[in-house]
């Protein structure tokens, strides 16, 4: 045996290796490469991924080389066909969906590109695969829940313009809902972009500018109990809430109380009142869950999109195709070379890894459109008309008030908890009224907590092990209805447990006095009694509730 037989043997027998170190490399990658001739008529190479995600062996795609075309969506495939002869030689990416043979349809994204030789001639294509469905079933949940979150500003019964605060303390109007067209005779559409001096005339001189500036400054919600306002457009008394939603917008929710005033019903005024409160903690909650939606979403754009992964995964196969004359030389004797065989490994870890975060970004979005769509569900309950006594069911209709504020008893860690006799299963009542009473009464138990929190860490007291609570008991007695919300907040001194219920009494700065009155007139209205039961500051608060069986039967 010749000596430069024996030099050709043994390069062959390092190719082989170096060709088997590469194709193991390449089957540590989740997704899918394949490599075809140039004509595509022949497949050089497909990694085990491909069955994985295509649900088809490789085996018989080197059978019949264009099979895998028959996976693609027949919506999709006229596109990625037009694509691949449009780009041929070129690189680009592509998405589109696959059918597999279990029926189940995946997205994924297509990166192709293409080898050449010397002489500047396509040698080889190469399309790096990836499953990207789970990102784009995130992104369709989001897209419906923010819809959905649309249709509940449009479904809301109280007034709606939202504005976006300008420099110069200038408030533009970007939208609003059908209640306050009704209301004020302005079409949205029509004065859409435009200042609100311009929209409502008078909004300087009755004290609106001001007060929405302080909103956007402090953060602090304001209550106008009644506003008078007149224009050559409409005129009345309103209770009007202002508030500040993200992107330094400002809501405005507001509710006519003109015949209210008329007829004296200082009760239904509070009630009124409540609906913008409520408008308020709806488009809070959905705020705060579509913002950690939206950055969830981002998240995954900027891993999917401009991750680091697949620029290095770019940077080898332009290294591989730089060095395709000389990669056996390449591989064993250049130092940049010699790092091929380790970059692989650790990118396949990289992509494990970040397949990892992306499955925790997945679960935390999806999380949080659960919660929106359940505050859509609960919406619709509260929203409706409410006048009519009907049947509800008791321990739904508990669930379903909670579930307006569950977004501020999770913020605060909160253990909540409902705790309904299993034989109280209907009542007959002003459902929309109840729903407003529940969520006044468990809001107010949140606020105490907030209190005693912020106490005790000014005090410097020790609070990290203090677990708060709010439990909801429902139960009959006596022939009684017996419904109390129980928190370990800060408690009521007992000098002041008569006169809470009193309208205009309030403790914070930013309150109404009007949550717990008109808690006490629905009750009232229901021929019952609220006892606030307290040990005095500190020890918490029970708002014991009690209605007649034959008011609620």
């Amino acid at each position: 045996m010749t000596e430069e037989y024996k030099t050709k043997e043994h390069s062959l027998a390092e190719l082989a290796e170096i060709r088997q170190q590469m194709i193991d490399m390449a089957e540590a990658i989740p997704a899918v490469l394949c490599m075809f001739a140039a004509d595509t008529k022949l497949v050089l190479y497909a990694s085990p991924a491909y069955e994985r995600i295509f649900g088809r062996s490789c085996e018989n795609l080197y059978k019949a080389p264009q099979s895998w075309l028959n996976s693609i969506h027949p919506e999709d495939q006229k596109r990625v066909t037009n694509s691949d002869i449009d780009h041929y030689g070129q690189e680009y990416e592509i998405i589109y969906r696959i059918i597999r043979p279990d029926g189940t349809i995946r997205w994924v994204k297509d990166r192709v590109s293409s080898i050449r030789n010397s002489q500047g001639n396509i040698r080889q294509i190469v399309r790096f695969i990836e499953d990207i469905t789970e990102s784009k079933q995130i992104e369709e949940t989001l897209r419906d829940s923010f819809q959905r979150s649309v249709d509940i500003v449009k479904a809301i019964p109280s007034g709606l313009f939202i504005y976006q605060y300008v420099p110069e303390d200038q408030f533009v109007l970007i939208d609003g809902n059908p209640a306050a067209e009704r209301m004020t005779g302005i079409d949205i559409e029509k004065w859409r972009d435009t200042e609100i001096n311009v929209i409502l005339p008078q909004a300087r001189n009755a004290g609106l500018i001001e007060k929405s500036v302080s909103v956007i400054k402090t953060g602090k919600t304001v209550e106008i109990e009644d506003l008078e306002y007149k224009d050559s457009r409409f005129e009345g008394s309103f209770i009007v809430r202002l508030f500040r939603m993200s992107g330094n917008q400002l809501g405005m929710a507001f509710e006519n109380i003109t015949e209210l005033k008329k007829s004296g019903e200082r009760e239904a005024q509070a009630y009124t009142l409540g609906r913008t409160e409520m408008v308020d903690t709806l488009l809070h909650n959905i705020g705060n869950a579509i913002n950690s939606v939206t950055t969830g979403i981002g998240t995954l754009q900027e891993n999917l999109t401009m991750n680091k992964l697949t620029r290095h995964l770019a940077s080898l196969a332009n290294a591989i195709r730089e060095h395709q004359g000389d990669f056996t030389d390449y591989v064993k004797n250049n130092p940049q070379g010699q790092k091929v065989a380790p970059f692989i490994l650790a990118l396949s870890d990289d992509f494990a890894k970040r397949d990892d975060e992306l499955a925790r970004i997945v679960n935390r979005v999806y999380e949080r459109a659960q919660h929106i769509a359940d505050i859509i569900r609960t919406e619709k309950v509260i929203s409706g008309k409410g006048i009519y006594r009907k049947y509800i069911n008791l321990r739904k209709a508990l669930e379903d008030a909670t579930n307006v504020l569950q977004e501020s008893i999770k913020k605060r860690g909160i253990e909540f908890i409902i705790d309904c006799d299993s034989n109280l299963k209907e009542i007959v009542i002003q459902e929309s009224q109840f729903h407003q009473m529940l969520i006044n009464l468990v809001k107010n138990s949140i606020e105490a907590i907030d209190e005693l929190s912020f106490v005790r860490r000014d005090s410097s007291s020790n609070s990290e092990n203090v677990i708060y609570t709010i439990k909801v008991r429902c139960y009959v007695e006596n022939s009684h209805l017996i419904l109390e919300v129980t928190d370990n907040g800060i408690g009521i001194d007992k000098d002041k447990q008569e006169i809470i219920f009193r309208p205009g009494y309030t403790t914070k700065d930013s309150g109404s006095g009007l949550g717990l009155h008109s808690v006490a007139n629905f009750i009232k209205g229901c021929d019952g009694q609220i006892f606030p039961l307290s040990d005095g500051i500190g020890k918490g608060t029970t708002m014991q509730v009690v209605i007649p069986m034959y008011s609620v039967s």
